[in-house]
């Protein structure tokens, strides 16, 4: 019998998941949402991460279907091993750090960020495409197990990886998004392999949680390909705002 809070739940999520597709944050709303619910932090946290990924298949597969978005295999591929390693370390030290301090910085930063992104119109709508350096990609590799150690207990690793692929990558909103499903999806799985083991699960609410985030994903994703990139933007810097207020305030 599902109980009515539950059913709440799964809407709540599937509404956050469904705009935060593209602009990443999904982790960053739906753990505090967890908690709200009365899942203790280390089980939010834990659950949740399992959850997503592989709800983040479905968000992938409605962004590249019909190759309407522009998918950089090699790219996404790159920084996949350095996600993973992120990943490992930041589930392994979850419980021997300040969280709430780290959120809190973090959150400052995606403001800053985020206020940048409003006042440069043209930043991640137009792609440049311009050739690669070396000093990019390892600029991109340490970046990303930075963002895995950072994602594995406070979450963000969308929105930070949506930054790095459209400051460091040029790439555009909708161009970064199944990038980093693809390279993210290390971190997620490496930070999962760990909280298994620490028995950090609750299983019937991963069930409730995949399903939701995956169908809101999937949705949100072939809404949001119809709308276009000046759409995007505004979604973006929607979600981006409003996660780093969580990071900062919850």
């Amino acid at each position: 019998m599902i109980a009515w809070y539950e059913l709440l739940l799964f809407v709540v999520i599937f509404i956050v998941s469904f705009f935060s597709v593209v602009a990443g944050g999904v982790g960053l709303l739906t753990r505090p949402i967890l908690i709200l619910f009365g899942y203790p932090p280390e089980i939010a946290i834990g659950t949740f991460r399992i959850a997503n990924l592989f709800s983040r298949i479905a968000g992938f597969v409605s962004l590249v279907q019909g190759k309407k978005v522009e998918m950089d295999w090699h790219l996404a591929l790159f920084l996949f091993t350095p996600s993973l390693i992120g990943g490992m370390i930041g589930a392994e030290i979850v419980s021997t750090v300040n969280p709430p301090l780290i959120r809190t910085l973090l959150g400052i930063f995606v403001i800053i960020i985020g206020a940048v992104m409003l006042i440069e119109r043209d930043l991640g709508i137009i792609p440049l495409h311009h050739r690669m350096t070396w000093l990019n990609k390892w600029i991109g590799a340490v970046s990303t197990v930075i963002i895995g150690i950072f994602a594995a207990f406070v979450g963000g690793s969308g929105i930070l990886f949506a930054y790095l692929l459209i400051f460091n990558y040029d790439k555009s909103y909708l161009a970064s998004a199944p990038i980093r499903k693809i390279a993210n999806f290390g971190s997620a799985l490496s930070a999962s392999v760990i909280f298994f083991i620490h028995g950090t699960i609750d299983w019937r609410l991963m069930v409730l949680v995949l399903i939701a985030d995956g169908l809101g994903e999937y949705f949100g994703g072939l809404y949001q390909m119809r709308k276009g990139a000046d759409w995007i933007r505004r979604v973006t810097l929607i979600v981006v705002f409003a996660s780093g207020l969580a990071m900062i305030f919850y």
